[in-house]
């Protein structure tokens, strides 16, 4: 198979534009951006819709915040709180004005990367404010006039929003709101022409911060990589680069021919692959001369975890310490240990 030949367009949260496919769905995005429109972004999880939200912000609101609202992380209790803001004492313990999301959003990007999971009697509420960008603080006096913002809405789901409205989880007038503007990312095997600038991408941007670098993929791993179905999408393609450059890192064979990711290496880590039921020394090495230093690889495994962990989680804490089962403590711990801490409060406001 041929490399794709669409050089990438890099941007915020290394977004790759490696496919036509892509370039029209971002022009549509666009449009839609412009028309003041909530943009709905459909795909299965890992498909990349992060990122495209984050290239809209670039595109049409860079001069304002990205702000995620990730609704499955906020406390049920205090969610309408969290988006709306509210008035000093609107209720127990709300001893001054709170600014919520959708007010410190004002000038960039509101992004709601689980808008399914936002319960009925939210969705109502948000109703008029997806079309007219105004809204009420909780507790603000009726007689004030609403406030008014000027963001950019992006929405995002992994799940199908029919059946959501089939089950009544999602209301039909909200349903028909927010699929005004819907755009269906299609999965990275039925953009399989992009697989090869993706991963040529990634080889070098990770080799090069982790590793200082330059790995490119040899024409076999390139087919491999597009032969396979990807049922984890673009953040699996993410995951199996980095773990074959800790591989091909920790040999020597590499250096005869440049730093390149071999077709062998790539197989050893695709989901599935005979090598995986092979024993642990198959995937790290197989002699004494291409086996890794024991603390090099785990400490490099763990950097990458952790990098990921905090991408994935947008700098959320309570998140990362469910998905990796640490203590808060823990994981601060081990976040200062890498200096990730600090990384990741540049990007997260």
């Amino acid at each position: 198979m041929e490399r794709a030949s669409y050089p990438p367009s890099n941007g915020v949260d290394h977004f790759v534009i490696g496919s036509r496919m892509m370039r029209d769905i971002i022009a549509d995005m666009k449009q839609y951006a412009d028309a003041e429109l909530a943009i709905f972004l459909v795909g299965e999880t890992g498909v990349g819709k992060d990122s495209i939200a984050r290239k809209i912000h670039e595109l049409c609101a860079q001069n304002g915040r990205f702000i995620s609202v990730p609704l499955k992380s906020l406390n049920d209790s205090l969610i309408e709180s969290e988006l709306f803001g509210h008035e000093k004492g609107a209720f127990t313990g709300a001893e001054s004005r709170k600014i919520g999301k959708l007010e410190a959003a004002d000038g960039g990007t509101l992004y709601f990367p689980e808008i399914t999971e936002l319960p009925p009697a939210l969705q109502l509420k948000l109703l008029d404010f997806f079309q007219y960008r105004r809204f009420n603080r909780v507790g603000q006096n009726a007689k004030e006039s609403e406030i008014k913002v000027d963001v950019l809405i992006i929405l995002a789901t992994n799940a199908d929003p029919d059946e959501y409205l089939r089950r009544k989880l999602l209301r039909e007038d909200f349903y028909h709101r927010i699929n005004e503007a819907r755009i269906d990312i299609p999965p990275l095997r039925e953009r399989r022409e992009e697989i090869g600038v993706l991963a040529e991408y990634f080889a070098q941007t990770y080799s090069s911060e982790h590793f200082n670098k330059d790995f490119s993929l040899s024409n076999e791993a390139i087919d491999i990589l597009q032969q396979y179905s990807w049922p984890g999408n673009v953040r699996e393609l993410v995951y199996v680069i980095k773990k074959s450059l800790i591989t091909a890192h920790n040999r020597d064979g590499y250096k005869k021919n440049g730093p390149i990711l071999t077709a062998d290496i790539i197989a050893k880590h695709l989901r599935g692959s005979e090598q995986k039921t092979n024993h642990t020394s198959n995937t790290l090495g197989t002699s004494s001369d291409t086996f890794p230093n024991y603390n090099n690889y785990l400490q490099e495994t763990k950097v990458i975890y952790f990098q990921e962990l905090m991408k994935l989680t947008n700098g959320n804490i309570s998140e990362a310490v469910r998905i990796s089962g640490l203590t808060r403590q823990g994981l601060w711990g081990i976040l200062r240990k890498f200096d990730l801490r600090y990384k990741q409060s540049k990007k997260v406001r």
